[in-house]
């Protein structure tokens, strides 16, 4: 009787989520994998500390507050890499499942539908941040920490992972697949935090803006806490992101009440999102089976119609997508002509996305003379186009096999009368496209720092680094980009559903990129490897380590000479991109289920 009390009055759709949750298996890989990251980010954090302390145990004394910083930053990081991997999928995942009308049917609102969904997906993220217990109380053994600073990191924490909580909520709700959820989360995400800082500083307009607002801030609020909220006009750019606004008080005391006062403007985006989720549930529940970005082209295709009516143009194309049939080649002309990400017209839409931001980038260093070396906004600019890129090239590759199960049209694909690599191969056709389109940016930025690199800063080392850089640079997109192609394409045949390959595919190159560097910390740490020692050559294992280190002319640390560095690492993973390439074109018949004509 006590146990079906406690069942009517506790929170049924939380009982659900956190039962689900903990018979997945998935649930204790990603545990693992967080916990595996942690401790083995925070021993190569660590190293030079424990390196200290080998030789002599009383130097490390009063250290605490360093490891201290260095761990708050890892679990932040944690936050904001693995909680929207978790949250996103919570809502469309219902959707795929046609169960979100049943859930409408309960006596449940839509106002406990989020906070329940959310309150689930909250709780799993703090059990993954309990994982840090061990290293919390090995900065605290230190000294240097006091119980002000565990009190304002656990609150900066917990509001991180409210905030982004809400916000992959948020688009959960909002779209309509879970791989569109999760791409929409990362990259929108990604400008809510990063694209007004990144716009504000690049255009140096905070002099009048900032001040008005931390003014006017500090207007209102300082009768009431008996002090100025924001002593800095830096702090009010980033008011609303809290391990910027609360980091800052690990190292000047301040009290209570002016924590919370710096935490306002978080908590109200908070509750601004969580709102978002209320609206975007029920308005976006039922939405019918579409290609968003096709249909957002198509909108943009009747702007420019309208605007090339003119004296001028006279309504003059370009590219005419004439309605033709194939002759040869039918798969591919599909992926050519019916796809939104194969089509002529719409990839030049999604080039000039691309690619004006980076020209703007690169004008405007111009405007400035940039004389005294690479700008790190440009550095900035080469990484983020990287990542969006092997992003783009990930999704599409992805979905190229599993998106045609989820459609349920991979069985009348299979009943052409073309072999399975033909078939493969010609799905390819609209990728290698994309793979252009998203390359050209890169090779835009490479060119101009090659540029900046011979001409403008001689001192660097002149045209033989300008040169190491861009031969460096350029295989690394020829390369890269393809490897990362096939291997999506490979997790694509293998996986089930849509999400399931991308999940894969995104999980496989992180694994690939930060595996190896985790798993050489032990051998660093033992035998105390330095730069230009003969164990750095290890961190080849990684793919991504060539990039950084030829961004900011650090191959010699690698190895010397530099340029042996560059040839043997693009021979290893050029030999990959030939064997992957190899296994998914072997193995395409058994992974598709079609039996080859003998």
């Amino acid at each position: 009787m006590n146990s079906s009390r406690r069942l009517r009055l506790g929170l049924p759709l939380l009982t659900k989520e956190l039962l689900e949750q903990s018979a997945r298996k998935r649930t204790y890989v990603l545990r693992t994998v967080y916990a595996f990251l942690l401790f083995a980010g925070g021993l190569m954090m660590f190293y030079s500390v424990i390196r200290e302390g080998v030789t002599n145990p009383l130097s490390v004394l009063g250290r605490g507050r360093e490891v201290f910083e260095m761990l708050v930053g890892l679990q932040l990081a944690g936050i904001y890499l693995f909680m929207p991997a978790i949250t996103c999928t919570v809502i469309t995942s219902e959707k795929e499942r046609k169960t979100l009308g049943l859930l409408f049917l309960t006596k449940l609102g839509p106002w406990t539908i989020v906070l329940e969904k959310y309150i689930g997906r909250c709780f799993t993220m703090l059990t993954f941040l309990m994982l840090s217990l061990p290293l919390l109380a090995f900065a605290y053994s230190m000294g240097g920490v006091n119980a002000e600073n565990i009190i304002v990191m656990s609150w900066a924490l917990l509001l991180t992972t409210l905030q982004v909580g809400a916000f992959a909520l948020m688009c959960s709700c909002l779209f309509r697949s879970t791989t569109g959820a999760f791409v929409g989360t990362y990259l929108l995400g990604f400008l809510f935090y990063f694209g007004p800082i990144y716009l504000w500083s690049l255009f140096d307009a905070r002099e009048s803006g900032l001040q008005a607002i931390q003014e006017m801030w500090n207007f209102v609020f300082e009768p009431v806490f008996g002090s100025p909220v924001f002593a800095r006009r830096e702090q009010v750019l980033l008011a609303w992101v809290p391990p910027a606004m609360l980091f800052e008080n690990l190292i000047v005391t301040t009290t209570p009440t002016l924590i919370f006062a710096r935490s306002l403007p978080s908590i109200l985006t908070v509750v601004i999102l969580l709102i978002l989720s209320r609206v975007f549930l029920v308005r976006r529940a039922f939405v019918p089976p579409g290609n968003a970005v096709l249909s957002w082209f198509r909108k943009l295709d009747g702007l420019f119609v309208r605007l090339n009516e003119n004296r001028l143009t006279k309504g003059r194309v370009v590219f005419s997508d004439a309605t033709t049939l194939p002759e040869s080649e039918p798969i591919a002309w599909r992926e050519t002509r019916k796809k939104s990400l194969g089509t002529v017209r719409y990839l030049i839409r999604v080039f000039l996305v691309l690619e004006a931001p980076v020209l703007a980038v690169c004008l405007l260093m111009v405007i400035l003379e940039v004389g005294h070396g690479i700008p790190d906004e440009l550095s900035l600019m080469f990484f983020l186009m990287w990542m969006l890129a092997v992003l783009l090239v990930v999704v599409k590759a992805s979905s190229l096999i599993s998106g045609e199960r989820t459609h349920e049209t991979l069985d009348v694909l299979l009943t052409t009368p073309l072999s399975t690599e033909e078939i493969v191969s010609q799905k390819l056709r609209g990728l290698w496209r994309l793979l252009f389109v998203v390359a050209v940016p890169l090779l835009t930025i490479i060119l101009f720092e090659t540029w900046l690199r011979g001409i403008i800063t001689p001192r660097w080392g002149g045209r033989s680094s300008s040169g190491l850089y861009l031969v460096s640079s350029l295989l690394a997109v020829f390369i890269y980009l393809p490897l990362a192609a096939w291997l999506s394409l490979y997790f694509g045949m293998r996986m089930k559903t849509q999400s399931r390959a991308l999940f894969g595919s995104l999980a496989a190159i992180v694994g690939w990129c930060l595996g190896p560097l985790l798993l050489l910390i032990p051998i660093f740490v033992m035998f105390t490897t330095g730069p230009e020692d003969s164990l750095m050559f290890l961190m080849l294992a990684s793919p991504a380590t060539i990039i950084p280190f030829t961004e900011f002319t650090d191959l010699h640390q690698i190895i010397r000479p530099p340029w042996l560095a560059v040839v043997l690492n693009f021979l290893f993973y050029g030999m990959m991109v030939l064997l992957i390439r190899g296994k998914c074109l072997r193995d395409a018949s058994r992974h598709l289920g079609r039996a080859e004509p003998r």
